[in-house]
């Protein structure tokens, strides 16, 4: 997927999406029923997501209680679980990102007086994440600022990813190192539902 670093320039959001996403935080918390109120609102939400971030794919899927910042770029059949929050970051197609996921573009300079409060003129530059295409990060990992994750990584539950990840490269554990490569059978994204598993 071509990156487009220039959605890391701030724009005018425009009252339209600010509007926008004051409707997703209301439907941000949802129902966990599978019945039809349940499916309209995750029908809403992942409208509503694909309406308000810089640049959407097809078919998002977003779960209930999921952050994100508006200056995102997502590709096709992108899947996120609950309680996730994404910072700036450039996502491919066919992306599954677990319940409980951090993926932060920032943080803040440590080094001052510890008898102070950190406040924003601590906060370091901004960098963002890059996740390639068919990547599957599991639940609660954290991913840190300026993190390359390559083509078909997977990312362990609980990983803390403080390094670029290499293609099809399975990382886990605090900090994430890999542990094994994937075998792949295929990456089409429907391989299994084609094989009649699912």
């Amino acid at each position: 997927m071509p990156i487009d670093f220039t959605a890391l320039v701030p724009y005018n959001i425009g009252l339209k999406k600010k509007i926008l996403y004051h409707f997703y935080v209301f439907f941000m918390g949802g129902s966990k029923s599978y019945r039809f109120h349940g499916r309209f609102q995750k029908w809403i939400r992942s409208f509503l997501f694909s309406k308000i971030i810089r640049d959407c794919g097809k078919n998002p899927y977003i779960e209930r209680e999921v952050d994100f910042d508006r200056f995102i770029t997502v590709g096709n059949n992108f899947r996120v679980g609950e309680r996730t929050t994404i910072g700036r970051s450039f996502i491919g197609n066919n992306v599954t990102i677990g319940t409980g996921v951090y993926i932060i573009d920032g943080e803040y300079n440590s080094r001052g007086d510890p008898n102070n409060r950190i406040t924003d003129n601590q906060r370091m530059p901004l960098k963002p994440i890059i996740i390639e295409d068919y990547v599957l990060i599991y639940t609660n990992a954290i991913i840190l600022k300026g993190v390359k994750i390559g083509k078909g990584a997977i990312v362990g539950a609980g990983a803390i990813v403080t390094k670029d990840v290499p293609e099809y490269s399975i990382v886990a554990g605090n900090p994430a190192k890999v542990i094994s490569k994937r075998e792949l059978v295929s990456i089409d994204p429907y391989y299994w539902r084609k094989k009649n598993f699912i």
